[in-house]
């Protein structure tokens, strides 16, 4: 997913030097100018002019899109239009068109931004994105559920994880959003929703389950 003609372009400065002075530290120093999610940079020196450098990035775990105050119900696109990734470091990645990787990835919606993510920025922390997997593992698991969206709210911290409220058809009208929140455990959250099911029913759901509260399921 790297640009190379960027790359290059990058390392100009290094061109016409002697390699002797040449160090991973200089390369490392001049690609972090553009490349935000690097994991590792080595280098190898064949003289009198050959330099090869070998990049590793951060793993990319998730496909995303930034959607914008009114855009909430925008209908999945084509993976091929996606171009915005999620890192396992929670950063955001934006990567050259004609990139064939990550279609296979999951897609989360990223809502609720106070500054629009720009590329090599700290989105979603390593704690968000484990218990979000968490819970759409759980789901599928345990109540035999499987998430057809997931949504992120960056400033207030909680995810919504949208589900079909019947096995007959998988229609968004079929579907109910379960909240979920990263600041009371998950297995909390969880039991809740097992209690709602066994008390109240998803049939009984025309939009919503909140989980995030301690004394109380909330539901429309």
């Amino acid at each position: 997913r790297l640009d190379i003609e960027e790359v290059q372009q990058l390392l100009a400065p290094l061109f016409g030097k002697s390699l002797v002075t040449v160090s991973g530290r200089d390369i490392r120093s001049l690609l972090e100018q553009r490349v935000m999610d690097i994991r590792g940079v080595t280098i190898a020196k064949h003289y009198p002019s050959q330099l090869f450098v070998r990049v590793d990035l951060a793993p990319l775990v998730a496909r995303s899109r930034v959607l914008a105050p009114g855009e909430e119900n925008l209908p999945p696109q084509g993976s091929g239009a996606t171009l915005t990734f999620i890192t396992d470091r929670g950063t955001f990645a934006v990567v050259p068109p004609g990139f064939a990787g990550g279609a296979s990835l999951p897609l989360i919606d990223l809502v609720d931004w106070g500054i629009r993510p720009q590329p090599g920025a700290p989105i979603l922390s390593q704690d968000f994105l484990t218990r979000m997997q968490q819970a759409v593992e759980t789901l599928q698991t345990q109540f035999g559920q499987q998430v057809k969206r997931r949504v992120a709210f960056i400033r207030a911290q909680e995810f919504h994880l949208s589900v079909s409220r019947s096995p007959s058809g998988d229609v968004a009208a079929n579907r109910v959003s379960l909240w979920f929140d990263v600041r009371s455990p998950l297995e909390e959250q969880l039991l809740r929703y097992r209690m709602f099911l066994r008390s109240v029913g998803l049939s009984e759901v025309k939009e919503y389950v909140d989980l995030r509260l301690a004394d109380r399921v909330v539901y429309r």
